[in-house]
């Protein structure tokens, strides 16, 4: 999670923390940081842009199981959620 962090605030903001602040943030090695960096990146083949259809469908199907997830836990705890 915060590989993905990490390297979605580099591509939509020029001003991003640096990986040192990062890993502190996180817990781990500025080291271990940069090697899931370039792994993640790897994976997706160097392409960080996603379209607004497939942004959407993924935002819909995250946000549907987190809503259910949490309802389901707010019965059993008796807490309310609130839901973007």
């Amino acid at each position: 999670m915060l590989t993905a962090l990490t390297l979605s605030c580099k591509y939509l903001d020029d001003n991003w923390e640096s990986n040192e602040y990062m890993a502190k943030l996180g817990g781990i090695s500025l080291i271990e940081l940069n090697a899931m960096e370039i792994n993640f990146l790897k994976d997706l083949n160097y392409e960080m842009f996603i379209d607004n259809q497939t942004l959407t469908f993924y935002h819909k199907h995250i946000k549907d199981y987190f809503s259910r997830f949490f309802f389901q836990s707010s019965l059993n705890n008796n807490t309310s959620l609130i839901v973007l």
